[in-house]
C-alpha cells in the first residue's frame, strides 16, 4: 500500500481557513441570537439557557463522536458539523422572514448545532494529526487559537454593526456563507483515508464509546495530567466567570473599561496563540512546561486579577493569563497528538476534552454563591488582626475569591512537578512516538504505548 504524502500548506491553509470562517459566522451569529432573544423575554436566563442547549449535546455524545471519529470517514464527520450550521442558519433565516420564528425554536438550531460539532471536533483534531508532520502539532494549533482569538475578536464587532445598519436577515445571511464556504473549503482538502476506519466497524460502538476512558484507566500518567487540566480549569473557570462584575463594581459600572479589559483578553490570547504558531511549543520536557505555564497563569494572571484595582492593571493581568492559555492548550495537544496511536485519538481526545470541560460549569456555577455568600459578607464585616492586610471596598469580596483560585491554580501545578507519573512521562520525550522518517504520523505506537484492548 502506497503511503500518503504530506499536503501541502496551501491545503492546511484551506483547511484553517474553513475553521475561522465557520467560528466568525457562528460567533457572529450567537451575539445577535442573544440580543434577540433577551429584547423578547427580558430575561438573562433565556439567553443562558441558549448557550446550555449549544453545550449540553457535547456533555452527552462526546464518547459516542469520539468513537464515530475513529470508525468513519473523519472528513465527512466535520463536513456534516459545517452543513448543520448552514442548514440551522438558513432555516432561521426562513422562520425570521416569514415572522413566525420563537425562542423555542433557537433553543432547538442550538442543540443541533452543538450536537454536530460535537461529532466535528474530535474529528478536526484526529485529521490534525494525519495531515500535518508531528513536529508542527504545537504550531497548527497555534494557528488554530489565532482563529479561536481573532473570531471573539471580530465576531462581536462585526455582529453589532451588522445588527445595527443590516439588521438580524443580514446576519443569518453572513452564518449561511461562512457555514458553506468552510463547507467548500473542507471538501477542496485531500485527507487519506486511513486503513483504521474499515477495522473499526468491525468493533461494538457501545463499546467503543467508552474506549477513551478505558485507555486513561490504563495510561496513568496521561490520566493524571487529564486530572491536572480538571482541577485547574475548575479554579480558573470560578475566576474568570467573576471578571464582569468584578470589573463592574471597582469601576462603578464603567462599561468602557469593561469593554478595554475584554479587548485585553481578546489581545492577550492572539498574542499567545501568535507565539505558539512561531514557536510550536517546547520540543523536551513538555509536561514541566505546561505546568509552569499553569503555574504562571494562576500567579501573575488570575491571581493579580483579584488583587488590582485599577482597570490598566485589572487588563493588564488578564492578558497575561489569556497569553498563556495558547501555550498550554498547545503543549498539551501536541503532546497528546505524539503520544496516543493514530486509530485510537478520536476516541481519547473526546475523552480528554469531555473530561476537561466538565469543571468549567461546575467553577461558573459555584462562582456566584461562593461571591455572594461567603466572600462578600466576610470582608463586608468586622475583620480581625489576621485578615486586617485582605483588601476592602466595592468589589473586594469578588476580588479576594479570584486572588484565592489564581493561587489554587499555582499549588496545583507547582505540587504536580514532583509526581511521578509526570516525571516518567517527561522524560519518555513521546515527541517521536508517533513519528515516521518522512516526518508523518505513523499508525501505531510502540509496544510500551499501545492502548488496552476494547473494554
Amino acid at each position: 500500500m502506497a503511503e500518503p504524502t504530506s499536503p501541502s500548506r496551501l491545503s492546511l491553509a484551506r483547511l484553517l481557513g474553513g475553521q475561522f470562517s465557520s467560528l466568525v459566522a457562528s460567533g457572529t451569529t450567537q451575539f445577535a441570537l442573544g440580543i434577540w432573544v433577551f429584547e423578547r423575554t427580558h430575561h438573562a436566563t433565556s439567553v443562558t439557557l441558549l448557550i446550555t442547549a449549544y453545550l449540553l449535546p457535547f456533555l452527552l455524545l462526546s464518547p459516542l463522536a469520539g468513537a464515530l471519529a475513529d470508525r468513519l470517514s473523519r472528513k465527512r464527520l466535520m463536513l456534516v458539523g459545517d452543513l448543520a450550521a448552514a442548514c440551522t442558519a438558513a432555516a432561521t433565516l426562513a422562520l425570521l422572514q416569514a415572522q413566525a420564528l420563537q425562542v423555542w425554536h433557537l433553543y432547538l438550531f442550538a442543540v443541533v448545532n452543538g450536537g454536530a460539532q460535537t461529532f466535528h471536533w474530535p474529528a478536526f483534531a484526529a485529521v490534525s494529526s494525519e495531515v500535518v508532520r508531528a513536529r508542527h502539532y504545537g504550531r497548527v494549533h497555534g494557528f488554530t487559537s489565532l482563529a479561536e482569538n481573532g473570531a471573539k475578536v471580530f465576531a462581536p464587532a462585526l455582529g453589532g454593526v451588522l445588527l445595527a445598519a443590516m439588521g438580524l436577515p443580514a446576519i443569518l445571511w453572513l452564518n449561511l456563507a461562512g457555514s458553506l464556504a468552510a463547507a467548500a473549503l473542507l471538501v477542496s482538502v485531500r485527507i487519506p483515508e486511513r486503513p483504521f476506519a474499515a477495522a473499526g466497524a468491525a468493533r461494538s460502538l457501545w463499546r467503543d464509546s467508552w474506549y477513551g476512558f478505558a485507555y486513561l484507566a490504563q495510561r496513568r500518567d496521561l490520566l493524571t495530567l487529564q486530572l491536572i487540566f480538571f482541577a485547574a480549569n475548575f479554579f480558573f473557570s470560578l475566576a474568570t466567570a467573576l471578571v464582569v462584575p468584578y470589573v463592574l463594581q471597582v469601576t462603578g459600572g464603567d462599561a468602557v473599561a469593561l469593554g478595554q479589559v475584554q479587548a485585553a483578553g481578546a489581545a492577550g490570547g492572539i498574542a499567545g496563540a501568535l507565539l505558539m504558531g512561531a514557536w510550536g511549543g517546547p520540543a523536551r520536557r513538555p509536561v514541566t512546561a505546561i505546568l509552569l505555564f499553569w503555574t504562571c497563569t494562576g500567579l501573575a494572571g488570575v491571581g493579580l486579577v483579584g488583587w488590582m484595582r485599577a482597570p490598566v492593571f485589572i487588563a493588564l493581568a488578564i492578558f497575561i493569563y489569556t497569553f498563556f492559555g495558547p501555550l498550554i492548550g498547545g503543549s498539551s495537544q501536541a503532546l497528546w497528538q505524539r503520544t496516543v496511536p493514530l486509530d485510537a485519538q478520536g476516541r481519547v481526545f473526546a475523552t480528554r476534552r469531555l473530561i476537561a470541560w466538565a469543571s468549567g460549569p461546575l467553577g461558573a456555577a459555584a462562582a456566584g454563591p461562593l461571591a455572594d455568600r461567603v466572600f462578600g459578607p466576610w470582608l463586608q464585616g468586622p475583620r480581625t488582626p489576621f485578615w486586617a492586610w485582605l483588601p476592602s471596598g466595592p468589589g473586594a469580596g469578588i476580588g479576594t475569591l479570584m486572588t484565592g483560585a489564581g493561587l489554587c491554580i499555582a499549588l496545583v501545578a507547582l505540587a504536580s512537578l514532583r509526581n511521578r507519573r509526570l516525571a516518567a512521562l517527561d522524560a519518555h520525550s513521546p515527541a517521536r512516538v508517533n513519528d515516521r522518517p518522512d516526518g508523518l504520523a505513523e499508525f501505531h505506537a510502540p509496544p510500551h504505548l499501545r492502548p488496552p484492548t476494547s473494554p
